[in-house]
């Protein structure tokens, strides 16, 4: 991947070329801003893993370890999908991630709590339920990043116990904290499925912020990992409706589309 000359800021990159979205297939934030970018710039980017040999670039020019990161047509390195789905929508010809008007407003809240909790529920379920979950999860990320199979066990090893840790540090360390968590999970996803019934979206006929927060959590989480699917296996709508992920959608000449 070619990415920009550390300390600059603008190239003369030709706008027609496609966004680099930089991040992991197990990551949460990746798959949230893969959503939208799949919903609403579907034949404009393309999706890279950040691999060991890109990683120091692309820190470097984000400026954050953390992922995602989109490189846009003008070579702009940006990190943090609130800001970058702003952005988008500046691009598009009306918004979509943040709609004018009141649903706007609703989906940036609704985000916002999706950004803050979600991670609480992801790592609970990845790291602190069973150790087939742990071990598939940190199985999948050293393949993705090409960890030599000679060390790829102790590898795994330190990923679940950063996991554990991390669950501790924020707050699900006990069995009222996970229980919680879980049934935050379970409801939030049966109140989805009923909704499906009606809209294929959550403000209505076309996607916003919200959508991507939980197809995100869908196929980062709660639908790839082996334990979470076991949460949600009764809830046939929201796995077609995770299914239909690369089934493009209709956006142009839609009424009334919240």
């Amino acid at each position: 991947m070619e990415v920009k000359q550390k300390g600059t800021q603008r190239d003369k990159s030709e706008v027609g070329n496609k966004y680099k979205l930089i991040g992991s297939r197990q990551s949460y934030f990746t798959q949230k801003l893969q959503a939208g970018l799949q919903w609403y710039f579907r034949q404009r980017y393309e999706y890279v893993v950040k691999s060991p040999d890109i990683a120091k670039e692309i820190e470097d020019r984000s400026g954050t370890h953390q992922i995602p990161v989109l490189i846009t047509p003008e070579n702009w390195c940006i990190a943090d999908t609130t800001p970058i789905f702003s952005m988008l929508d500046s691009r598009l010809s009306v918004p979509r991630f943040y709609p004018r008007g009141i649903v706007g407003a609703l989906s940036a809240v609704t985000e916002e709590y999706f950004d803050e909790w979600a991670a609480r529920w992801c790592i609970h379920t990845r790291w602190q339920t069973t150790e087939e979950t742990a071990q598939h999860a940190s199985g999948e990320m050293v393949k993705e990043q090409g960890v030599p199979e000679d060390v790829r066990e102790a590898v795994q090893t330190q990923i679940i116990g950063w996991g554990r840790r991390a669950g501790r540090a924020i707050g699900v360390a006990s069995k009222v904290q996970k229980r919680a968590a879980e049934e935050e999970i379970v409801r939030i996803f049966q109140h989805f499925e009923s909704h499906l019934e009606k809209w294929p979206f959550v403000f209505g006929r076309l996607p916003t912020a919200i959508d991507t927060e939980i197809m995100g959590g869908l196929r980062a989480h709660f639908l790839y990992d082996v334990y979470p699917k076991t949460l949600l296996a009764s809830l046939d709508k929201v796995r077609k409706w995770h299914d239909d992920f690369s089934a493009p959608i209709q956006v142009n000449n839609i009424q009334n589309p919240f």
